[in-house]
């Protein structure tokens, strides 16, 4: 349930002209549309009808009610960049507007996802830019809990690459963790990491990974679970792993430019 008091409620039925059950200039049509194309949500499921008469503003009401901050907010922000496409934002008072925009920020921006652009292409083919899309896809439509398995996925491949690149010996059968470990063993054996607390920080990451095996075995949309991670939890291990992604990028971006890491028959293993 989204955190909206009465006063702010009462300020954005106002500005998002919400009376006799109406909002904005939507029809029935173009309001699932516009709900269905930027968070693919049908709102005119029965989930979003309290019983009322069901119409766009009680269901968006009912919307505000049973979704997160983050998705509520992301709503209100986009629905009142289309109050001043249609030029609907002319019969309101500059500060009415702000002010719901920043209602709509606050809840948006509270629990948002980090790094989301360390994402990114593995290598140059179809597969992985289709993998990365997809994770990205589900973060953007705030779907945190079914990006999990891509994400992990992903992961997967893109340190088997890492790996590839310094001609660092794996098996396929290998864990995430494991091979994760391998990587983090080469680097750790140059100059190229300047402190102590960030090595012990890429080593506990390894036992991260193996619980996130875990996750995505158990608590994913992997297989046919029982138990699926909520949807904070999900955003947390995601904040998490795309923090660790952006970390090892800068350091590949440091190996590429000072060439510091030794050649693969010099790596101390």
């Amino acid at each position: 349930m989204a955190e909206i008091t009465r006063i702010e409620k009462r300020k954005l039925e106002k500005c998002l002209e919400m009376g006799e059950g109406y909002v904005l200039d939507f029809v029935n049509r173009t309001f699932e549309d516009f709900f269905l194309d930027s968070f693919n949500i049908e709102i005119s499921n029965e989930k979003y009808n309290s019983g009322n008469s069901g119409s766009k503003a009680n269901r968006l009401r009912e919307f505000w009610k049973k979704e997160s901050n983050y998705l509520v907010g992301k709503s209100i922000v986009e629905l009142l960049d289309y109050s001043k496409e249609i030029g609907s934002s002319y019969n309101k008072s500059e500060d009415t507007l702000n002010e719901c925009y920043q209602i709509g920020y606050r809840l948006r921006d509270e629990m948002g996802i980090a790094e989301i652009d360390a994402i990114k292409p593995i290598e140059d083919t179809r597969d992985y830019k289709l993998l990365a899309e997809l994770v990205k896809d589900h973060i953007s439509k705030n779907q945190p809990e079914a990006g999990l398995d891509r994400l992990h996925t992903y992961l997967v491949g893109y340190v088997r690459n890492l790996c590839e690149k310094h001609q660092i010996h794996y098996e396929k059968k290998e864990s995430l963790n494991a091979i994760f470990g391998k990587y983090v063993k080469a680097i750790t054996k140059t100059n190229i990491i300047e402190s102590q607390m960030t090595i012990r920080i890429l080593k506990f990451s390894i036992s991260i990974l193996d619980s996130f095996n875990h996750v995505r075995n158990n608590q994913s949309f992997a297989h046919d679970n029982e138990s699926i991670v909520n949807y904070s939890e999900s955003i947390l291990i995601i904040n998490n792993i795309n923090s660790l992604i952006k970390f090892i990028q800068e350091i590949e971006r440091k190996i590429d430019d000072n060439s510091t890491l030794d050649e693969p028959e010099n790596l101390p293993f």
